[in-house]
């Protein structure tokens, strides 16, 4: 059981990790050009996460 919530949860940490980044990038995402680009990467990427994490939490058993 306990094991079953490792991929959600590793999901959610880095979802929230590339959150972090984005938050620390919006402020320079308007101006520098690296930036827009790192801060379009990882708002993909966060997306992405917090996605599957949603995904892995589906009961159905080929799934799990």
């Amino acid at each position: 059981m306990v094991a079953g919530a490792a991929g959600p949860l590793t999901n959610i940490f880095l979802g929230a990790g590339f959150l972090g980044i984005l938050i620390a990038l919006y402020p320079m995402a308007s101006t520098v050009y690296l930036a827009f680009l790192l801060f379009f990467l990882f708002k993909i990427a966060a997306s992405v996460n917090l996605i599957l994490a949603i995904f892995n939490m589906i009961p159905v058993m080929p799934l799990d």
